[in-house]
Protein backbone atom coordinates (compact mmCIF):
# COMPACT_ATOMS: atom_id res chain seq x y z
CA UNK A 1 0.00 0.00 0.00
CA UNK A 2 2.86 2.36 0.84
CA UNK A 3 4.63 1.60 -2.52
CA UNK A 4 1.42 2.34 -4.43
CA UNK A 5 1.15 5.72 -2.66
CA UNK A 6 4.75 6.66 -3.51
CA UNK A 7 4.26 5.80 -7.22
CA UNK A 8 1.03 7.83 -7.36
CA UNK A 9 2.66 10.90 -5.79
CA UNK A 10 5.61 10.63 -8.21
CA UNK A 11 3.24 10.49 -11.19
CA UNK A 12 1.39 13.59 -9.91
CA UNK A 13 4.73 15.42 -9.55
CA UNK A 14 5.73 14.71 -13.17
CA UNK A 15 2.29 15.80 -14.46
CA UNK A 16 2.62 18.98 -12.40
CA UNK A 17 6.12 19.69 -13.87
CA UNK A 18 4.90 19.17 -17.45
CA UNK A 19 1.92 21.47 -16.82
CA UNK A 20 4.21 24.21 -15.48
CA UNK A 21 6.41 23.90 -18.60
CA UNK A 22 3.38 24.16 -20.94
CA UNK A 23 2.09 27.23 -19.05
CA UNK A 24 5.51 28.90 -19.34
CA UNK A 25 5.72 28.25 -23.13
CA UNK A 26 2.15 29.53 -23.61
CA UNK A 27 2.99 32.67 -21.60
CA UNK A 28 6.10 33.31 -23.76
CA UNK A 29 4.03 33.01 -26.97
CA UNK A 30 1.35 35.37 -25.59
CA UNK A 31 4.03 37.87 -24.57
CA UNK A 32 5.58 37.77 -28.07
CA UNK A 33 2.16 38.25 -29.71
CA UNK A 34 1.44 41.22 -27.42
CA UNK A 35 4.82 42.78 -28.31
CA UNK A 36 4.10 42.46 -32.05
CA UNK A 37 0.68 44.07 -31.60
CA UNK A 38 2.18 46.93 -29.54
CA UNK A 39 4.77 47.62 -32.26
CA UNK A 40 2.01 47.70 -34.90
CA UNK A 41 -0.10 50.14 -32.82
CA UNK A 42 2.86 52.48 -32.26
CA UNK A 43 3.69 52.37 -36.00
CA UNK A 44 0.06 53.12 -36.96
CA UNK A 45 -0.09 56.02 -34.47
CA UNK A 46 3.05 57.59 -35.98
CA UNK A 47 5.28 57.12 -32.89
CA UNK A 48 8.08 55.58 -35.00
CA UNK A 49 10.94 56.10 -32.48
CA UNK A 50 9.11 54.11 -29.78
CA UNK A 51 8.10 51.51 -32.37
CA UNK A 52 11.78 50.99 -33.34
CA UNK A 53 12.87 50.47 -29.71
CA UNK A 54 10.04 48.00 -29.06
CA UNK A 55 10.76 46.10 -32.32
CA UNK A 56 14.43 45.70 -31.27
CA UNK A 57 13.27 44.41 -27.87
CA UNK A 58 10.96 41.94 -29.65
CA UNK A 59 13.85 40.58 -31.77
CA UNK A 60 15.93 39.91 -28.63
CA UNK A 61 12.93 38.31 -26.88
CA UNK A 62 12.06 36.01 -29.82
CA UNK A 63 15.71 34.97 -30.24
CA UNK A 64 16.02 34.20 -26.53
CA UNK A 65 13.09 31.75 -26.63
CA UNK A 66 13.99 30.37 -30.10
CA UNK A 67 10.78 31.72 -31.70
CA UNK A 68 12.19 31.92 -35.25
CA UNK A 69 8.86 32.81 -36.91
CA UNK A 70 8.34 35.74 -34.50
CA UNK A 71 11.96 36.88 -34.90
CA UNK A 72 11.42 37.11 -38.69
CA UNK A 73 8.20 39.11 -38.19
CA UNK A 74 9.93 41.54 -35.80
CA UNK A 75 12.75 42.03 -38.37
CA UNK A 76 10.20 42.76 -41.12
CA UNK A 77 8.29 45.22 -38.89
CA UNK A 78 11.58 46.88 -37.81
CA UNK A 79 12.69 47.30 -41.44
CA UNK A 80 9.26 48.71 -42.43
CA UNK A 81 9.43 51.31 -39.64
CA UNK A 82 12.93 52.37 -40.78
CA UNK A 83 11.52 52.75 -44.30
CA UNK A 84 8.73 54.99 -43.05
CA UNK A 85 11.40 57.05 -41.25
CA UNK A 86 13.14 57.58 -44.64
CA UNK A 87 16.12 55.46 -43.48
CA UNK A 88 16.04 53.30 -46.61
CA UNK A 89 19.73 52.29 -46.62
CA UNK A 90 19.40 51.08 -43.01
CA UNK A 91 16.26 49.02 -43.64
CA UNK A 92 17.74 46.94 -46.51
CA UNK A 93 20.17 44.88 -44.30
CA UNK A 94 17.30 44.20 -41.85
CA UNK A 95 15.10 42.88 -44.68
CA UNK A 96 18.03 40.70 -45.87
CA UNK A 97 18.50 39.24 -42.37
CA UNK A 98 14.76 38.45 -42.23
CA UNK A 99 15.00 36.87 -45.72
CA UNK A 100 17.92 34.67 -44.64
CA UNK A 101 15.94 33.33 -41.66
CA UNK A 102 12.75 32.89 -43.73
CA UNK A 103 14.60 30.91 -46.43
CA UNK A 104 16.04 28.59 -43.76
CA UNK A 105 12.53 28.08 -42.31
CA UNK A 106 11.07 27.61 -45.86
CA UNK A 107 8.20 29.95 -44.92
CA UNK A 108 6.80 31.03 -48.31
CA UNK A 109 4.64 33.85 -46.86
CA UNK A 110 7.50 35.51 -44.97
CA UNK A 111 9.92 34.98 -47.87
CA UNK A 112 7.42 36.76 -50.15
CA UNK A 113 7.04 39.65 -47.69
CA UNK A 114 10.85 40.03 -47.38
CA UNK A 115 11.27 40.20 -51.16
CA UNK A 116 8.40 42.74 -51.29
CA UNK A 117 10.17 44.92 -48.71
CA UNK A 118 13.50 44.73 -50.58
CA UNK A 119 11.73 45.60 -53.84
CA UNK A 120 10.02 48.61 -52.26
CA UNK A 121 13.31 49.88 -50.74
CA UNK A 122 15.15 49.61 -54.07
CA UNK A 123 12.13 51.24 -55.78
CA UNK A 124 12.41 54.27 -53.46
CA UNK A 125 16.18 54.45 -54.08
CA UNK A 126 15.41 54.43 -57.84
CA UNK A 127 17.32 51.14 -58.29
CA UNK A 128 14.69 50.01 -60.80
CA UNK A 129 16.39 46.81 -62.03
CA UNK A 130 16.85 45.52 -58.47
CA UNK A 131 13.30 46.56 -57.58
CA UNK A 132 11.93 44.64 -60.59
CA UNK A 133 14.00 41.59 -59.63
CA UNK A 134 12.84 41.49 -55.99
CA UNK A 135 9.21 42.27 -56.94
CA UNK A 136 9.32 39.29 -59.32
CA UNK A 137 10.53 36.93 -56.57
CA UNK A 138 7.87 38.31 -54.20
CA UNK A 139 5.16 37.75 -56.83
CA UNK A 140 6.33 34.14 -57.30
CA UNK A 141 6.09 33.34 -53.57
CA UNK A 142 2.89 35.28 -52.74
CA UNK A 143 1.03 33.77 -55.69
CA UNK A 144 2.12 30.30 -54.57
CA UNK A 145 0.08 30.72 -51.34
CA UNK A 146 -2.54 33.10 -52.82
CA UNK A 147 -1.83 35.85 -50.26
CA UNK A 148 -4.26 38.40 -51.73
CA UNK A 149 -3.64 41.13 -49.13
CA UNK A 150 0.09 41.44 -49.86
CA UNK A 151 -0.45 40.66 -53.57
CA UNK A 152 -2.71 43.72 -53.91
CA UNK A 153 -0.05 45.98 -52.42
CA UNK A 154 2.58 44.38 -54.68
CA UNK A 155 0.38 44.96 -57.77
CA UNK A 156 0.08 48.68 -56.90
CA UNK A 157 3.88 48.93 -56.48
CA UNK A 158 4.44 47.18 -59.82
CA UNK A 159 1.96 49.59 -61.43
CA UNK A 160 3.89 52.62 -60.07
CA UNK A 161 7.18 51.06 -61.24
CA UNK A 162 5.73 50.50 -64.72
CA UNK A 163 4.49 54.09 -64.79
CA UNK A 164 7.92 55.39 -63.81
CA UNK A 165 9.51 53.44 -66.69
CA UNK A 166 6.85 54.61 -69.16
CA UNK A 167 5.15 51.17 -69.44
CA UNK A 168 1.61 52.48 -68.93
CA UNK A 169 -0.14 49.45 -70.48
CA UNK A 170 1.72 47.10 -68.17
CA UNK A 171 0.94 49.34 -65.18
CA UNK A 172 -2.79 49.38 -66.02
CA UNK A 173 -2.77 45.57 -66.26
CA UNK A 174 -1.41 45.35 -62.70
CA UNK A 175 -3.99 47.88 -61.44
CA UNK A 176 -6.88 45.99 -63.09
CA UNK A 177 -5.67 42.72 -61.50
CA UNK A 178 -5.52 44.40 -58.08
CA UNK A 179 -8.96 45.97 -58.63
CA UNK A 180 -10.50 42.60 -59.53
CA UNK A 181 -9.08 41.05 -56.35
CA UNK A 182 -10.30 43.95 -54.15
CA UNK A 183 -13.80 43.67 -55.62
CA UNK A 184 -13.83 39.92 -54.88
CA UNK A 185 -12.61 40.61 -51.33
CA UNK A 186 -15.21 43.42 -51.02
CA UNK A 187 -12.44 45.82 -50.00
CA UNK A 188 -14.12 49.03 -51.19
CA UNK A 189 -11.48 51.39 -49.72
CA UNK A 190 -8.70 49.69 -51.70
CA UNK A 191 -10.86 49.68 -54.85
CA UNK A 192 -11.19 53.50 -54.58
CA UNK A 193 -7.41 53.79 -54.74
CA UNK A 194 -7.27 51.45 -57.79
CA UNK A 195 -9.85 53.53 -59.68
CA UNK A 196 -8.08 56.80 -58.83
CA UNK A 197 -4.65 55.46 -59.93
CA UNK A 198 -6.17 54.24 -63.21
CA UNK A 199 -7.67 57.71 -63.72
CA UNK A 200 -4.30 59.38 -63.12
CA UNK A 201 -2.57 57.08 -65.65
CA UNK A 202 -5.20 57.81 -68.31
CA UNK A 203 -4.90 61.52 -67.55
CA UNK A 204 -1.12 61.43 -68.12
CA UNK A 205 -1.81 59.76 -71.48
CA UNK A 206 -4.26 62.64 -72.29
CA UNK A 207 -7.13 60.11 -72.34
CA UNK A 208 -9.34 62.48 -70.32
CA UNK A 209 -12.67 60.74 -71.04
CA UNK A 210 -11.44 57.44 -69.51
CA UNK A 211 -9.79 59.34 -66.64
CA UNK A 212 -13.11 61.09 -65.90
CA UNK A 213 -15.00 57.74 -65.78
CA UNK A 214 -12.54 56.22 -63.30
CA UNK A 215 -12.61 59.35 -61.07
CA UNK A 216 -16.42 59.16 -61.03
CA UNK A 217 -16.34 55.45 -60.10
CA UNK A 218 -13.98 56.19 -57.18
CA UNK A 219 -16.26 59.06 -56.07
CA UNK A 220 -19.34 56.83 -56.24
CA UNK A 221 -17.80 54.26 -53.86
CA UNK A 222 -16.45 56.98 -51.53
CA UNK A 223 -19.98 58.47 -51.20
CA UNK A 224 -21.42 55.02 -50.38
CA UNK A 225 -18.79 54.57 -47.67
CA UNK A 226 -19.36 58.14 -46.43
CA UNK A 227 -15.57 58.60 -46.60
CA UNK A 228 -15.11 62.37 -46.81
CA UNK A 229 -11.34 62.23 -47.35
CA UNK A 230 -11.65 59.90 -50.37
CA UNK A 231 -14.62 61.93 -51.67
CA UNK A 232 -12.55 65.13 -51.58
CA UNK A 233 -9.71 63.45 -53.54
CA UNK A 234 -12.09 61.99 -56.14
CA UNK A 235 -14.03 65.25 -56.71
CA UNK A 236 -10.72 67.15 -57.01
CA UNK A 237 -9.72 64.68 -59.75
CA UNK A 238 -13.05 65.19 -61.57
CA UNK A 239 -12.74 68.98 -61.38
CA UNK A 240 -9.14 68.91 -62.60
CA UNK A 241 -10.00 66.57 -65.50
CA UNK A 242 -12.87 68.83 -66.65
CA UNK A 243 -10.44 71.75 -66.54
CA UNK A 244 -7.98 69.84 -68.76
CA UNK A 245 -10.87 69.05 -71.15
CA UNK A 246 -11.62 72.77 -71.42
CA UNK A 247 -14.98 72.65 -69.60
CA UNK A 248 -14.36 75.37 -66.99
CA UNK A 249 -18.06 75.56 -65.96
CA UNK A 250 -18.25 71.92 -64.80
CA UNK A 251 -14.78 72.21 -63.33
CA UNK A 252 -15.84 75.19 -61.16
CA UNK A 253 -19.04 73.35 -60.12
CA UNK A 254 -17.04 70.38 -58.77
CA UNK A 255 -14.44 72.62 -57.11
CA UNK A 256 -17.24 74.43 -55.22
CA UNK A 257 -18.76 71.09 -54.15
CA UNK A 258 -15.32 70.00 -52.97
CA UNK A 259 -14.91 73.16 -50.83
CA UNK A 260 -18.30 72.51 -49.17
CA UNK A 261 -17.36 68.92 -48.28
CA UNK A 262 -13.96 70.07 -46.99
CA UNK A 263 -15.54 72.62 -44.59
CA UNK A 264 -17.99 69.97 -43.30
CA UNK A 265 -15.09 67.60 -42.72
CA UNK A 266 -13.24 70.21 -40.64
CA UNK A 267 -16.37 70.81 -38.52
CA UNK A 268 -16.90 67.07 -38.03
CA UNK A 269 -13.25 66.58 -37.08
CA UNK A 270 -13.61 69.32 -34.41
CA UNK A 271 -16.68 67.59 -32.91
CA UNK A 272 -14.92 64.22 -33.06
CA UNK A 273 -11.98 65.59 -31.07
CA UNK A 274 -14.29 66.90 -28.33
CA UNK A 275 -15.99 63.47 -28.18
CA UNK A 276 -12.57 61.80 -28.08
CA UNK A 277 -11.52 63.88 -25.04
CA UNK A 278 -14.73 62.94 -23.22
CA UNK A 279 -14.19 59.28 -24.07
CA UNK A 280 -10.59 59.40 -22.82
CA UNK A 281 -11.81 60.85 -19.49
CA UNK A 282 -14.29 58.01 -19.06
CA UNK A 283 -11.68 55.48 -20.19
CA UNK A 284 -9.24 56.69 -17.50
CA UNK A 285 -11.78 55.93 -14.77
CA UNK A 286 -12.44 52.48 -16.22
CA UNK A 287 -8.69 51.76 -16.44
CA UNK A 288 -8.28 52.74 -12.78
CA UNK A 289 -10.99 50.25 -11.76
CA UNK A 290 -9.43 47.59 -13.97
CA UNK A 291 -6.02 48.21 -12.38
CA UNK A 292 -7.49 47.55 -8.91
CA UNK A 293 -9.08 44.32 -10.16
CA UNK A 294 -5.81 43.28 -11.79
CA UNK A 295 -3.93 43.85 -8.52
CA UNK A 296 -6.35 41.49 -6.71
CA UNK A 297 -5.94 38.87 -9.47
CA UNK A 298 -2.13 39.10 -9.30
CA UNK A 299 -2.24 38.65 -5.50
CA UNK A 300 -4.32 35.48 -5.92
CA UNK A 301 -1.94 34.21 -8.62
CA UNK A 302 1.03 34.84 -6.31
CA UNK A 303 -0.61 32.72 -3.61
CA UNK A 304 -1.16 29.94 -6.15
CA UNK A 305 2.53 30.09 -7.09
CA UNK A 306 3.50 29.63 -3.43
CA UNK A 307 1.21 26.60 -3.26
CA UNK A 308 2.83 25.18 -6.41
CA UNK A 309 6.30 25.66 -4.89
CA UNK A 310 5.27 23.86 -1.70
CA UNK A 311 3.79 21.02 -3.76
CA UNK A 312 7.01 20.83 -5.77
CA UNK A 313 9.12 20.51 -2.61
CA UNK A 314 6.85 17.73 -1.34
CA UNK A 315 7.13 15.96 -4.68
CA UNK A 316 10.93 16.25 -4.62
CA UNK A 317 11.03 14.77 -1.13
CA UNK A 318 8.94 11.80 -2.22
CA UNK A 319 11.14 11.40 -5.30
CA UNK A 320 14.31 11.39 -3.15
CA UNK A 321 12.95 8.49 -1.05
CA UNK A 322 11.97 6.58 -4.17
CA UNK A 323 15.42 7.13 -5.75
CA UNK A 324 17.16 5.89 -2.62
CA UNK A 325 15.20 2.61 -2.78
CA UNK A 326 16.07 2.21 -6.49
CA UNK A 327 19.78 3.04 -6.09
CA UNK A 328 21.14 -0.48 -6.68
CA UNK A 329 19.14 -0.98 -9.85
CA UNK A 330 20.27 2.39 -11.22
CA UNK A 331 23.96 1.60 -10.58
CA UNK A 332 23.61 -1.61 -12.62
CA UNK A 333 21.79 0.22 -15.42
CA UNK A 334 24.43 2.98 -15.41
CA UNK A 335 27.28 0.47 -15.77
CA UNK A 336 25.49 -1.31 -18.61
CA UNK A 337 24.82 2.01 -20.34
CA UNK A 338 28.47 3.03 -19.93
CA UNK A 339 29.66 -0.20 -21.58
CA UNK A 340 27.17 0.33 -24.40
CA UNK A 341 28.37 3.93 -24.90
CA UNK A 342 31.99 2.73 -25.00
CA UNK A 343 31.06 0.24 -27.72
CA UNK A 344 29.23 2.94 -29.68
CA UNK A 345 32.23 5.29 -29.33
CA UNK A 346 34.57 2.55 -30.53
CA UNK A 347 32.41 2.00 -33.61
CA UNK A 348 32.27 5.76 -34.31
CA UNK A 349 36.08 5.99 -34.05
CA UNK A 350 36.45 3.15 -36.54
CA UNK A 351 34.02 4.88 -38.94
CA UNK A 352 35.92 8.17 -38.64
CA UNK A 353 39.20 6.37 -39.37
CA UNK A 354 37.59 4.80 -42.43
CA UNK A 355 36.34 8.22 -43.59
CA UNK A 356 39.85 9.65 -43.21
CA UNK A 357 41.28 6.76 -45.19
CA UNK A 358 38.74 7.42 -47.95
CA UNK A 359 39.59 11.13 -47.98
CA UNK A 360 43.33 10.38 -48.14
CA UNK A 361 42.70 7.89 -50.93
CA UNK A 362 40.74 10.52 -52.89
CA UNK A 363 43.52 13.09 -52.42
CA UNK A 364 46.12 10.51 -53.48
CA UNK A 365 44.01 9.73 -56.56
CA UNK A 366 43.87 13.41 -57.45
CA UNK A 367 47.66 13.74 -56.98
CA UNK A 368 48.16 10.71 -59.20
CA UNK A 369 45.86 12.25 -61.84
CA UNK A 370 47.82 15.52 -61.75
CA UNK A 371 51.10 13.65 -62.25
CA UNK A 372 49.58 11.69 -65.12
CA UNK A 373 48.40 14.93 -66.76
CA UNK A 374 51.87 16.48 -66.36
CA UNK A 375 53.41 13.37 -67.95
CA UNK A 376 50.88 13.55 -70.80
CA UNK A 377 51.78 17.21 -71.38
CA UNK A 378 55.51 16.47 -71.40
CA UNK A 379 55.66 13.11 -73.18
CA UNK A 380 52.63 13.03 -75.46
CA UNK A 381 51.61 16.60 -76.29
CA UNK A 382 55.21 17.84 -76.12
CA UNK A 383 56.49 15.27 -78.61
CA UNK A 384 53.53 15.97 -80.93
CA UNK A 385 54.30 19.70 -80.92
CA UNK A 386 58.00 19.02 -81.62
CA UNK A 387 56.99 16.86 -84.60
CA UNK A 388 54.61 19.57 -85.78
CA UNK A 389 57.37 22.19 -85.54
CA UNK A 390 59.79 19.93 -87.47
CA UNK A 391 57.26 19.46 -90.31
CA UNK A 392 56.67 23.23 -90.42
CA UNK A 393 60.43 23.91 -90.80
CA UNK A 394 60.70 21.26 -93.55
CA UNK A 395 57.70 22.74 -95.41
CA UNK A 396 59.56 26.07 -95.78
CA UNK A 397 62.46 24.28 -97.50
CA UNK A 398 60.31 22.32 -100.00
CA UNK A 399 59.85 23.94 -103.38
CA UNK A 400 57.86 21.34 -105.26
CA UNK A 401 54.06 21.66 -104.93
CA UNK A 402 53.62 17.90 -104.54
CA UNK A 403 56.07 17.75 -101.63
CA UNK A 404 54.44 20.79 -99.99
CA UNK A 405 50.99 19.18 -100.33
CA UNK A 406 52.16 15.92 -98.68
CA UNK A 407 53.79 17.80 -95.79
CA UNK A 408 50.67 19.98 -95.32
CA UNK A 409 48.57 16.80 -95.09
CA UNK A 410 50.93 15.39 -92.43
CA UNK A 411 50.82 18.69 -90.46
CA UNK A 412 47.00 18.56 -90.49
CA UNK A 413 47.02 14.96 -89.20
CA UNK A 414 49.50 15.77 -86.42
CA UNK A 415 47.45 18.86 -85.45
CA UNK A 416 44.31 16.68 -85.10
CA UNK A 417 46.25 14.32 -82.81
CA UNK A 418 47.37 17.33 -80.71
CA UNK A 419 43.77 18.61 -80.52
CA UNK A 420 42.52 15.20 -79.30
CA UNK A 421 45.29 15.01 -76.67
CA UNK A 422 44.45 18.53 -75.46
CA UNK A 423 40.75 17.62 -75.16
CA UNK A 424 41.56 14.54 -73.03
CA UNK A 425 43.82 16.57 -70.73
CA UNK A 426 41.12 19.28 -70.39
CA UNK A 427 38.57 16.62 -69.49
CA UNK A 428 40.92 15.27 -66.79
CA UNK A 429 41.36 18.76 -65.34
CA UNK A 430 37.57 19.27 -65.27
CA UNK A 431 37.10 16.27 -62.92
CA UNK A 432 38.47 18.04 -59.83
CA UNK A 433 36.81 19.44 -56.73
CA UNK A 434 33.65 20.42 -58.61
CA UNK A 435 33.04 16.87 -59.88
CA UNK A 436 33.77 15.11 -56.58
CA UNK A 437 32.30 17.56 -54.09
CA UNK A 438 29.93 19.87 -56.02
CA UNK A 439 29.63 23.61 -56.69
CA UNK A 440 28.65 24.59 -53.13
CA UNK A 441 31.74 22.94 -51.58
CA UNK A 442 34.03 24.48 -54.20
CA UNK A 443 32.65 27.98 -53.52
CA UNK A 444 32.91 27.49 -49.74
CA UNK A 445 36.57 26.41 -50.11
CA UNK A 446 37.26 29.56 -52.13
CA UNK A 447 35.51 31.75 -49.52
CA UNK A 448 37.36 29.98 -46.69
CA UNK A 449 40.71 30.69 -48.32
CA UNK A 450 39.82 34.39 -48.73
CA UNK A 451 38.68 34.71 -45.08
CA UNK A 452 41.84 32.96 -43.84
CA UNK A 453 43.94 35.47 -45.78
CA UNK A 454 42.35 38.27 -43.66
CA UNK A 455 42.49 40.62 -46.66
CA UNK A 456 38.70 40.80 -47.06
CA UNK A 457 35.60 39.48 -45.26
CA UNK A 458 33.33 37.23 -47.34
CA UNK A 459 29.84 36.06 -46.30
CA UNK A 460 27.56 33.84 -48.36
CA UNK A 461 24.19 32.17 -48.58
CA UNK A 462 24.05 29.21 -50.99
CA UNK A 463 20.90 27.16 -51.59
CA UNK A 464 21.20 24.54 -54.36
CA UNK A 465 18.37 21.97 -54.24
CA UNK A 466 19.40 19.72 -57.16
CA UNK A 467 22.67 18.42 -58.60
CA UNK A 468 23.83 20.71 -61.42
CA UNK A 469 25.42 19.82 -64.74
CA UNK A 470 29.24 19.81 -64.47
CA UNK A 471 29.67 22.37 -67.28
CA UNK A 472 27.14 24.72 -65.67
CA UNK A 473 28.82 24.32 -62.25
CA UNK A 474 32.24 25.10 -63.73
CA UNK A 475 30.96 28.21 -65.53
CA UNK A 476 29.24 29.55 -62.37
CA UNK A 477 32.41 28.87 -60.35
CA UNK A 478 34.54 30.73 -62.93
CA UNK A 479 32.06 33.66 -62.89
CA UNK A 480 32.37 33.97 -59.08
CA UNK A 481 36.18 33.78 -59.39
CA UNK A 482 36.13 36.58 -61.98
CA UNK A 483 33.87 38.78 -59.78
CA UNK A 484 36.11 38.27 -56.73
CA UNK A 485 39.19 38.99 -58.85
CA UNK A 486 37.65 42.28 -60.09
CA UNK A 487 36.78 43.29 -56.51
CA UNK A 488 40.28 42.56 -55.18
CA UNK A 489 41.94 44.42 -58.09
CA UNK A 490 39.76 47.51 -58.41
CA UNK A 491 37.11 47.97 -55.69
CA UNK A 492 39.23 48.56 -52.51
CA UNK A 493 36.39 46.77 -50.65
CA UNK A 494 36.35 45.40 -47.10
CA UNK A 495 33.37 43.07 -47.48
CA UNK A 496 31.85 40.78 -50.12
CA UNK A 497 28.38 39.16 -49.98
CA UNK A 498 27.47 36.21 -52.24
CA UNK A 499 23.85 34.95 -52.55
CA UNK A 500 23.39 31.91 -54.85
CA UNK A 501 19.90 30.37 -54.97
CA UNK A 502 18.31 27.72 -57.18
CA UNK A 503 14.69 28.80 -57.80
CA UNK A 504 12.75 26.22 -59.84
CA UNK A 505 14.26 26.28 -63.34
CA UNK A 506 16.95 28.95 -62.91
CA UNK A 507 19.96 29.99 -60.82
CA UNK A 508 20.01 33.45 -59.23
CA UNK A 509 23.38 34.99 -58.25
CA UNK A 510 23.57 38.30 -56.36
CA UNK A 511 27.16 39.49 -55.76
CA UNK A 512 27.76 42.66 -53.72
CA UNK A 513 30.81 44.53 -52.47
CA UNK A 514 31.15 47.73 -50.41
CA UNK A 515 33.98 49.16 -52.51
CA UNK A 516 34.45 52.53 -54.21
CA UNK A 517 32.03 51.68 -57.04
CA UNK A 518 31.94 53.58 -60.33
CA UNK A 519 29.68 55.76 -62.46
CA UNK A 520 27.61 53.72 -64.95
CA UNK A 521 27.96 55.31 -68.41
CA UNK A 522 27.24 53.85 -71.87
CA UNK A 523 30.49 55.08 -73.46
CA UNK A 524 32.64 53.67 -70.65
CA UNK A 525 35.21 51.14 -72.12
CA UNK A 526 34.85 47.57 -70.87
CA UNK A 527 37.84 45.77 -69.40
CA UNK A 528 38.89 42.21 -70.20
CA UNK A 529 37.33 40.90 -66.95
CA UNK A 530 33.91 42.36 -67.76
CA UNK A 531 34.07 41.06 -71.33
CA UNK A 532 34.90 37.54 -70.06
CA UNK A 533 31.99 37.78 -67.61
CA UNK A 534 29.53 38.83 -70.34
CA UNK A 535 30.82 36.08 -72.65
CA UNK A 536 30.30 33.35 -70.02
CA UNK A 537 26.79 34.57 -69.14
CA UNK A 538 25.82 34.82 -72.82
CA UNK A 539 27.10 31.28 -73.48
CA UNK A 540 24.61 30.01 -70.88
CA UNK A 541 21.78 32.21 -72.28
CA UNK A 542 21.67 34.14 -69.01
CA UNK A 543 21.16 37.79 -68.12
CA UNK A 544 23.69 40.13 -66.46
CA UNK A 545 22.83 43.35 -64.58
CA UNK A 546 25.44 45.58 -62.90
CA UNK A 547 24.42 48.45 -60.62
CA UNK A 548 27.00 50.77 -59.09
CA UNK A 549 27.35 54.31 -57.76
CA UNK A 550 30.50 56.12 -56.75
CA UNK A 551 31.41 55.32 -53.10
CA UNK A 552 28.26 53.12 -52.84
CA UNK A 553 29.72 49.74 -53.83
CA UNK A 554 28.70 47.49 -56.72
CA UNK A 555 25.88 44.94 -57.10
CA UNK A 556 25.95 42.29 -59.85
CA UNK A 557 22.78 40.26 -60.57
CA UNK A 558 23.02 37.20 -62.83
CA UNK A 559 20.10 34.96 -63.84
CA UNK A 560 20.97 31.64 -65.54
CA UNK A 561 18.34 29.19 -66.87
CA UNK A 562 18.72 25.50 -65.91
CA UNK A 563 17.85 23.24 -68.85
Amino acid sequence: MREHSIGLNLKCFFVFSISLSSIEVHAQIEQTTALLESVRRLEDSGDLDSAVILAQTGIVHARKYNQIDSEIRFHIRYASILGKSQKINECIPIFKKALELALKERDTLLVGRCYLGLGTANHILNMLDSATYFYGLSLLNLRAINDQENLNGLMNNLALLSKKTGQYDKGMTFLHESLKSNIELKDSSAAIGNYRNLALMHSELSDYAEALEYFKLSNEIALKLNDQHQTILSISGIAGTYLLMGDSVKSMKYYQANDSIYLNAIHKDYNDKILELETKFRTTEIERDNALKQTRIETQEQRMIYLYIIAAFLGLSILAVYLYNEQRKKVIRALAMQREQENVQRIEDLLKQQELKSAYAMLAGQEKAHKRIAMELHDNLGSILVTLNMFADTLQKKTKPEDQKKLAQKISEVAQVANEATRKISHSLDSGVLKHFGLETAINELIGALNESETIAVSSHIQITEKLDSELSLNVYRIIQELINNTLKHAHASKITIDLNQIKDHLSLIYEDDGIGFEMTQDQPKGMGLKNLESRVDSMEGTLTIESMKDKGTTTIIEIPIT
